[in-house]
């Protein structure tokens, strides 16, 4: 009945995932036992005592000298070593990775600009085989290590040092398992926490990158029937609203350039105020080879600066510093000219989405809107952590802005991570990265205890010829930390690798917005370095437990003991 209470619990785990290994207080699931269900488990568990009875059945049809034949044959390398089954594997990936790289994306995107890995576990299929394959072949690569590292240290390390690693390079049969064991378990977990990681950070960029804040707020002029023009309260109140940090009025116009030869560019013009975006506005260091603080200063400098796009730069054939005319307008009857001084360029701006033959450019506000208010504007403000925002809102109207729209990064980003299929996905991911975490310590722990009980009769005759008590200790805990440590940090590797190579592909939708800013693949390192802390924890302990098995072991009996488990 033990299963089914952890079946519930797990589930219900999942349900309440908010991020990859964080889970919030949502409601419960409504969960219950059905017969297909009920099925299910009673399927695999039968599948399950037959597989753990089949060593059973091989072993009761065995002979005394069928047994000693098997314990002769067993340093011969495993059936999937002979067949080169690894490297087979890793030819199999790599051959869906060429496919990949044709395809584009692991998700198929034509016809479906919604489509996500989040509504197809399976889409994992390839990250895993290709790491399995890669564990595999680190598993065969290990003895080579170890006899590498033991010739050429031979005659720098110390006799103990020396036999640990000879030891591990002609017993390989030994260590197999636990090798094999903490390279996927890591690589799986490191790529698992990655590609989580990833989906995360980059589904909050997009957003950000859409708002360009915190909290984007459309506003609306009041057309003024005396002066018949559009007129606005001061912008500078917005930061008198308790929990704003800092403001910055931005206005997106279509613009056209006149370049040189009397040729036109079209583009997109961004009016902002640079001293309140500098502070509160989004930006990430990819977005320009300068920082936003830097772009902000040149629009600083003098007002009719303006910042361009380095394609323009190349269109145009101007250089910095040299002057652009821009006719600002939404409508062919509404436009006003202006002339400019280019300052700057960049490669990207938030709230600008790249559109092929178009261009983009950054200027002051007042100086774009020195004459007329424009009719509408939008706000982006930076709050104050664990500021309401629809306190803010209300607070402005209250104020006498007209808000005719609210767009609010943060509850942007929880209705994307509150999709039902993207909880299950990452629930399933963080549950996984758990459970082989616990499956590596308990695995660590009892290859250390069987190990010390297997090699008791070696361990008695290293004693009777000469070996101190603490060059045993050294002798076991050097063979431990080796296999352990050079096995996490191979799989971590692998799983890193794996991370970069395969997570681009997982970019959701074929849209402009869909897919800009640029998909930046972010390794867990957090998640990596607590995965470490416990293994290194657990090493310690099983450690401690073999220096205090040794230390009550006298050696007839380490012989005796041995000689009867042979």
């Amino acid at each position: 009945m033990l299963g089914p209470l952890l079946a519930f619990v797990a589930a219900q785990l999942i349900g309440r995932t908010v991020a990859f290994l964080q889970f919030g207080d949502a409601n419960a699931l409504p969960l219950r036992m059905t017969a297909t269900t009920l099925q299910q488990g009673l399927l695999v568990l039968a599948g399950t005592l037959l597989l753990g009875l089949t060593p059973v059945f091989m072993a009761a049809q065995q002979t005394l000298i069928s047994y000693q034949q098997q314990v002769a044959r067993s340093a011969r390398p495993p059936i999937w070593q002979r067949m080169y089954l690894d490297i087979l594997i890793l030819i199999a990936a790599g051959y869906g990775y060429y496919t990949l790289r044709s395809q584009g994306s692991l998700v198929p995107i034509a016809g479906a600009a919604t489509a996500d890995p989040f509504s197809n576990p399976l889409s994992l299929l390839l990250p895993a085989t290709a790491l399995l394959g890669a564990s595999l072949l680190m598993v065969r690569l290990f003895p080579l290590i170890a006899a590498s590292l033991a010739g050429v240290g031979q005659r720098f390390i110390g006799a103990t040092t020396l036999l640990a690693l000879r030891h591990l390079a002609r017993s390989p049969e030994q260590g197999r398992s636990i090798v094999l064991l903490t390279v996927l378990t890591l690589a799986l977990g490191s790529f698992s926490a990655s590609m989580a990681t990833t989906l995360d950070q980059n589904d909050a960029d997009r957003i950000a990158y859409a708002t360009g804040g915190d909290v984007r707020i459309t506003e609306r002029a009041e057309l003024s029937r005396v002066e018949e023009r559009w007129t606005t309260l001061p912008a500078w109140e917005h930061g008198q609203v308790p929990g704003v940090q800092s403001w910055s009025r931005v206005r997106l116009s279509d613009v056209s350039a006149t370049v040189g030869g009397g040729g036109t560019a079209s583009g997109q013009l961004v009016a902002l105020d640079r001293a309140g975006y500098a502070t509160g506005g989004w930006w990430r260091d990819d977005l320009s080879q300068e920082s936003l603080g830097r772009v902000m200063n040149v629009l600083a400098a003098e007002p009719q600066a303006v910042v361009v796009s380095r394609g323009f730069l190349a269109a145009s054939r101007l250089r910095i510093g040299d002057p652009v005319t821009l006719t600002i307008g939404d409508s062919p009857s509404d436009t006003v000219t202006q002339d400019f001084l280019i300052r700057d360029a960049i490669d990207s701006f938030p709230t600008v989405y790249p559109v092929p033959g178009e261009f983009f450019f950054i200027a002051n506000y007042d100086y774009v809107y020195l004459v007329d208010d424009p009719a509408t504007y939008d706000v982006i403000l930076k709050l104050a952590p664990g500021t309401d925002t629809e306190t803010v809102v209300n607070a402005i109207r209250e104020r006498g802005f007209t808000v005719d729209g609210v767009e609010d990064a943060k509850s942007l980003i929880a209705a994307t991570r509150e999709r039902p299929e993207r909880v299950g996905f990452v629930g399933l991911l963080s549950l996984g990265f758990v459970a082989a975490t616990g499956l590596t310590m308990l695995a660590l722990l009892l290859y250390s205890l069987f190990s010390f009980r297997r090699r008791m009769v070696q361990i008695g005759v290293l004693r009777a010829a000469g070996l101190s008590m603490a060059q045993l200790i050294w002798l076991l805990a050097f063979e431990l930390c080796f296999l352990t440590v050079t096995s996490a940090i191979a799989g971590t590797a692998l799983g890193i690798a794996a991370a970069r190579l395969f997570v681009p592909f997982y970019q959701l939708g074929n849209t402009i917005e869909a897919r800009t800013p640029s998909f930046i693949v972010v390794i867990a390192w957090s998640e990596i370095g607590r995965l470490f802390l416990i293994l290194g924890t657990m090493l310690l302990i099983t450690l401690l437990a073999t220096t205090l098995l040794l230390r009550r072991l006298r050696i007839h009996e380490a012989i005796k003991l041995g000689q009867e488990l042979g």
